[in-house]
């Protein structure tokens, strides 16, 4: 992978994600930290399955900046637990498969699509729940739970671009009982096998190359959402022609401004872009079902243009 593209996620990976929604107690905190610590110091881990339960329930998100470091600098001991954390039927973890993704590398590469796959195909009797709460499921949340946590493995095997997954994601579309939200998702991820333009409006690839997939015929509108005024059909033509202008931009480290502007597309996605610092946007939408999907754009004059536009 392109090494300036992997620099640019690292920031992001280190941010801690404040996402459980019920509080964890500090003693499960402090244990689940110190292990992650003293396997980084003595690339050796004293409690492996103990490690990955933690990792299968919380993913990264308990984890500060110097665990997530520790884990990257020592990736050959702490892969192989990140790869058994993510087995079909536990908790599927967006920012653990990310990490994979940027760092994994010849044999370690090649297993983390084989558990991707497997996702797809396996059979799958009970799911795991994140966190650390217990919700009881009727039999048919749990099937739905478990048909999203595929789409989601779908998904990644599209940013892998591993062909090999089409037939399996083609099956899965296949059965008749599956999750209506979790078809929606394997479509679109189908369909970016093929075009990677596919339901999205913005694609960032391994090269670090942006392109710009939205086009103005595909915008049905544009609002402030601090005011709820909406773009005239000028003011969206001028967005669109700004848009252009944008290059891929190191994550952000910090949140953004508080203005967004919400943007609606005959695809059926919608985002939101916010100008954060002097020259750059965040842009999130619902593309997939990854809660923080976002690309940062370089783009000082859309920047410009956009905080203009604020109330």
């Amino acid at each position: 992978m392109n090494f300036a593209l992997r620099s640019m996620g690292l920031a992001l990976l280190l941010l801690p994600r404040l996402v459980q929604a019920n509080p964890v107690r500090d003693e499960v905190v402090m244990e689940f930290r110190n292990l992650v610590r003293i396997t980084a110091q003595d690339r050796d881990c004293p409690d492996p399955d103990g490690l990955v339960g933690f990792l299968a329930r919380f993913g990264l998100d308990l984890l500060e900046r110097d665990h997530r470091l520790g884990i990257i600098e020592n990736f050959d001991v702490f892969g192989p637990l990140l790869l058994e954390a993510q087995r079909p039927g536990r908790p599927f973890h967006y920012d653990v498969q990310s990490l994979c993704r940027r760092w994994a590398e010849g044999s370690m590469r090649t297993a983390v699509v084989d558990n991707l796959h497997d996702w797809l195909t396996a059979p799958i009797d009970s799911l795991e729940q994140p966190g650390s709460t217990w919700i009881e499921w009727s039999v048919d949340q749990e099937r739905a739970a478990t048909d999203r946590q595929r789409a989601k493995a779908a998904e990644l095997l599209v940013e892998w671009n591993d062909r090999a997954a089409a037939p399996l994601i083609d099956a899965l579309l296949r059965r008749s009982d599956l999750d209506e939200v979790a078809r929606r998702y394997l479509s679109a991820a189908r369909g970016r096998l093929d075009d990677p333009c596919h339901a999205r409006l913005l694609h960032a690839d391994d090269a670090g190359m942006l392109t710009v997939c939205v086009k103005r015929e595909d915008i049905l509108g544009i609002r402030g959402a601090g005011d709820q005024r909406d773009f005239s059909e000028e003011e969206i033509d001028a967005f669109c022609e700004l848009l252009g202008a944008s290059s891929l931009a190191p994550s952000s480290e910090g949140p953004g401004g508080w203005q967004a502007f919400e943007i609606r597309t005959r695809k059926g996605i919608e985002g939101t872009f916010r100008p954060i610092g002097t020259d750059r946007l965040l842009w999130r939408d619902d593309a997939t079902q990854e809660i923080f999907h976002e690309i940062t754009l370089e783009n000082p004059a859309l920047h410009d243009w956009l905080e203009s536009m604020a109330p």
